[in-house]
Parts: C-alpha cells; structure tokens; sequence
C-alpha cells in the first residue's frame, strides 16, 4: 500500500493549499485578538480555539470524513506536547510552528478515528462470517480465508479514503 496512513494524511495536509491559506487566516486573526503582544507569534492559550476555527474553515474530504468534530482538547494538547519535544519549550508559536502544529494534530485525529472505523467494522464482519461459517457447517479454512480477505478490504477501503 505504499507509504502509512498517518504519513499519506500529514503529506494531504502539507500539499493542500486550503489548509496553507487556512492556517495563515487564523494565525493572523488570532494575533490580532491579542493586539499583537508578541510580533510573529500567538499564544499556547489559543491552540483550542485555533483548532476549532480550523475545522470550521476546512472542508478537505479526509478531515469531514474522519474527523467530523473538532479535535478534542486532549488531542490539542498532544499536538502541542509533540511539536514541543522536537524544539525548546515556548509560550508561544510562529507562523510555521502553528501550522505544524496544525499537521500533527489533524493527522492523529484522523488516523486515530479511522484506526478505530477499521476495527470496529472487522470485528462485526468477522462475527457474521464466523456465524455463517457456523450454521452452514463450512471448514475452518475457507471461513478463516474470506475473514482474512476481508479485514484486508475493509482496511484497503479505509486506507484509500485517507489520501
């Protein structure tokens, strides 16, 4: 399948140029509301409503499709712990720091969210097959082999609606 999920949605997001416009929009409004306090910057206080305002704005089809609400303030803070392992320890962010920031967080919603779709819907599929299997007096074989194809389709299908 080629390169992993969670790297097809962060190369979706660093490619897209609604995103791009997207995250300048918001940072300079969120400058704005703090009058400008710190030039080039925004504040860590305002990564929530950053990342509400950011899923208001964007319309891309991975982001509607697996992450219908707004990221949690769990995930906001895991995005911002992340970005801040890689760099000092800052109050406040840049513009590119903002929009990676961005990135991370976008991307472990919806890799999470869909991690989540693929095993819940496995775990259904597999039961019917098993059942079927069962009733119909089939060998082990053969019912292990369709619950096999089809964890393989139902991941594929998920897969491909990631990019």
């Amino acid at each position: 399948m080629g390169i992993s999920a969670s790297k097809r949605v962060s190369h979706h997001f660093r490619t897209s140029q609604e995103f791009t416009s997207s995250c300048n929009t918001i940072f300079s409004d969120l400058q704005t509301l703090t009058q400008h306090a710190s030039p080039g910057q925004i504040f860590a206080y305002q990564l929530p409503d950053a990342a509400l305002r950011l899923h208001n704005s964007l319309s891309s089809p991975p982001l509607k499709t697996w992450c219908p609400s707004p990221p949690s303030r769990a995930q906001v803070d895991g995005a911002y712990r992340s970005l801040r392992r890689k760099s000092p320890p800052e109050e406040t962010l840049s513009s590119d720091e903002f929009r990676e920031f961005a990135i991370v967080m976008f991307t472990d919603a919806i890799v999470s969210n869909a991690s989540k779709a693929v095993a819940s819907k496995v775990c259904v599929g597999v039961a019917g097959i098993a059942g079927v299997g069962m009733v119909a007096r089939i060998g082990g074989g053969l019912v292990g082999s369709v619950i096999g194809i089809y964890a393989i389709g139902i991941a594929t299908s998920v897969y491909v609606s990631l990019g």
